[in-house]
């Protein structure tokens, strides 16, 4: 059978032509749509996208990051976030159905503490709006800070089948919680939703406690859902330098000291003077961290209500400050413990040398008493840190000189700040060497006419007895994620070498002194070797009626592991004008720190190149010739009347069940003194 071939059509010219004019047509058409297109998208492409998307409803939620918890070195959480819900009402919804009002209002009024005109009234308002065409709110937040309980019954209510409650939804949120109130409370800081991370670490590392949020969004119709998510990252756990026991102590310390005597604040620091990790760190009075601004323990209620505004701010500024780094003051005796070691680094004194005190300096005119003007008579370098002498003080910083004496207080980082991380860190005020006359030197010898802070206090003091390294202080040793995984480990920071290994082994020697035989008598522990130095200063004003009063402790005195700084602004007691009052408060703290950190007794032997029997020595120190040197600066001169600089003029007691009494010191009250004319200084002026 023959197979028929289909013919094949041939394209003619003209058939070619046809089409060619059919294709330039078809892209004639549309390019001109497409212009079309492109000008209406322009002009009007947002009316039309909007008459499309209101037929939709936008749904946009945070989904909120929890904030990292705060812990101790031990891992004991002291600040942490719990997830609380907001209840939200959604009017467009609601009114979508005229079946949703009745059942809905219902079963709000029956599960929450609403108010039912207010309620009424909201939805009312939206439905009037919707009848003239205006717009309608999606958004209402009726109560915040709700728990699962306080919500389960309605969400199980809500979500029964054939439910006809709608409109209304809860929203995310986290409420930070403290667990202990108080504790730490100057430390930690508070956080809030609105403001974050406010004073304190929860300040200071709120980047790596935040987190960051995240969102889901999409519109809605009848049919369908097209939602996007984003996940929010939780925050960062954050691991304080403080033991949780430790700063138990302290504040339970403070309390009672407080409970019983009283005083404008007292504030402690410890710290590893090895490492500059801050253990523990506590003010009086405290306040609430979680409702901070209740000063309801402090002010009475007739008191809070007199308060304005402005008044008010300024007490919560008060509560809210850290002393321990936002507060300067003058340091007193303390501060002798820093110009004994500069002139044993330099060699302008030696353990052997015996300064005579008789009471008195004159410097620029102006005399400085020493103990109310009792001499102490010979003294060695050991001696005169002991008795806390004013007179072989001064001598020994006119040995010196400003212009050494002024480099070790750079040495020092006096003037600047630690670089400590915490907020509302102050410099402190010292006086220039280029403006420095000699009745400056001579009472900054003894920390009067310069302002210091605790953190700076601590940061070189531990200098002194570590071996002469300067670490800068710091409250956090580790970021982990919120797996437990290490982010940033927070090492030690050695900035500086103060003073040689040699200066600070002698230091430590002559500081327990002070604590066995002098004026730190009363922090003396059988079997316990301990070192420090007492401090009393007359704050501004020097009308002998308020004072600093401190003292500076460590132990083992051969070996430091722990160092306690304590100070007291205006002690209500008694001994108000000597170093007594910190000392019962160091004491009260060690008596439970050292067994807690395992400082057993040691019964350790003293260093035989300790000399405190100036009879036995026969190197004498003439007293400089500068009685009648004239001022620098005479715009800056003293007057002519006796001054009398402060200084912890005590040698306090041991409790009556040591064996031991300190040397007898006699007339040595410690009558803290005075310089008319001193407020004429720079550091006395910002006091002021």
């Amino acid at each position: 059978m023959a197979v028929r071939r289909r013919k094949s059509i041939k394209f003619t010219t003209l058939m070619q032509k046809k089409l060619l004019i059919i294709f330039m047509i078809v892209m004639t058409l549309l390019i001109v749509l497409s212009v079309v297109i492109i000008r209406i998208n322009a002009s009007k492409g947002y009316e039309y996208s909007k008459a499309v998307y209101d037929n939709f409803n936008y749904s946009s939620r945070t989904i909120p990051a929890r904030r990292g918890d705060i812990t101790d070195r031990n891992g004991t959480v002291i600040a942490y976030s719990s997830k609380v819900y907001n209840l939200i009402i959604d009017a467009k919804v609601l009114l979508s159905d005229a079946t949703y009002r009745e059942p809905t209002v219902e079963a709000l009024l029956q599960y929450f503490d609403l108010d039912e005109k207010e309620l009424n009234d909201y939805i009312d308002d939206n439905a009037k709006s919707k009848e003239s065409g205006g717009k309608i709110d999606s958004y209402k937040r009726m109560l915040s800070e709700l728990t699962d309980k306080d919500i389960e019954e309605f969400t199980n209510k809500m979500n029964e089948k054939n439910s006809l409650i709608k409109g209304v939804w809860f929203e995310d949120e986290y409420k930070r919680i403290y667990p202990y109130s108080s504790f730490a409370c100057d430390l930690m800081g508070f956080a809030s939703n609105a403001n974050g991370g406010e004073l304190g670490i929860e300040n200071n590392y709120n980047d790596e406690l935040s987190g960051t949020d995240g969102r889901i969004y999409g519109y809605i119709n009848d049919s369908s859902y097209e939602a996007n998510r984003r996940n929010a990252i939780n925050g960062n756990t954050v691991v304080s330098t403080i033991d949780y026991t430790i700063q138990n102590i302290i504040e339970q310390a403070i309390k009672d000291f407080n409970d019983e005597y009283g005083s404008k604040s007292t504030s402690v620091i410890v710290a590893d003077p090895n490492t500059m990790e801050i253990l523990g760190m506590a003010d009086y009075p405290v306040f609430d961290l979680n409702n901070p601004r209740d000063l309801t323990s402090i002010y009475s209620a007739e008191e809070l209500e007199a308060f304005t505004d402005d008044e008010f701010k300024d007490a919560l500024y008060k509560v809210w400050s850290n002393y321990c780094v936002s507060s300067i003051y003058e340091p007193g005796s303390v501060f002798k413990a820093f110009t004994i070691a500069e002139a044993l680094d330099e060699k302008k004194a030696d353990l052997k040398d015996v300064y005579t005190c008789d009471g008195k300096g004159v410097y620029n005119s102006s005399t400085i008493l020493c103990h109310g003007g009792v001499g102490h008579g010979d003294l060695t370098l050991s001696g005169a840190l002991t008795e806390s002498c004013n007179d072989a003080l001064m001598q020994i910083s006119m040995m010196l000189g400003a212009k050494t004496f002024c480099r070790y207080l750079d040495d020092y980082k006096f003037g600047s700040k630690t670089g400590i991380d915490l907020p509302g860190e102050e410099n402190g005020l010292l006086i220039e060497e280029s403006t420095m006359m000699d009745v400056d030197l001579a009472t900054n010898s003894f920390g009067q006419n310069l302002n210091v802070t605790m953190a700076q206090m601590v940061a070189t003091f531990a200098s002194l007895i570590n071996g002469g390294y300067y670490y800068q202080p710091h409250v956090v040793k580790q970021i982990l994620s919120e797996s437990g995984e290490p982010v940033k480990t927070i090492n030690p920071t050695l900035v500086t070498q103060t003073v040689s290994s040699d200066t600070s082994h002698t230091m430590r020697e002559m500081m327990r002194a002070v604590v066995d035989y002098g004026t730190g008598g009363y922090v003396h522990m059988d079997g316990y070797s301990i070192g420090g130095k007492t401090g009393t200063a007359e704050k501004a004003g020097r009308d002998k009626t308020e004072y600093v009063i401190s003292f500076m402790g460590f132990a083992p005195a051969e070996n430091p592991e722990v160092l306690v700084y304590v100070v007291i602004d205006t002690p209500d007691c008694e001994e108000y004008n000597t170093s007594w009052s910190a000392q019962v408060l160091a004491r009260a703290i060690m008596e439970k720190l050292l067994p807690y950190m395992g400082i057993q007794p040691d019964n350790a032997d003293y260093d035989a190149d300790i000399y405190l029997d100036a009879d036995k020595l026969d190197k004498k120190v003439v007293k400089p010739e500068i009685n009648a040197n004239p001022a620098s600066n005479p715009a800056q001169t003293p007057s002519e009347s006796d001054a009398q600089p402060d200084d912890d003029n005590d040698t306090a007691d041991k409790p009556d069940n040591e064996d031991e009494t300190p040397a007898d010191t006699s007339g040595q009250d410690e009558t803290p003194a005075e310089t008319p004319g001193q407020d004429e200084t720079p550091a006395a002026k910002q006091q002021e």
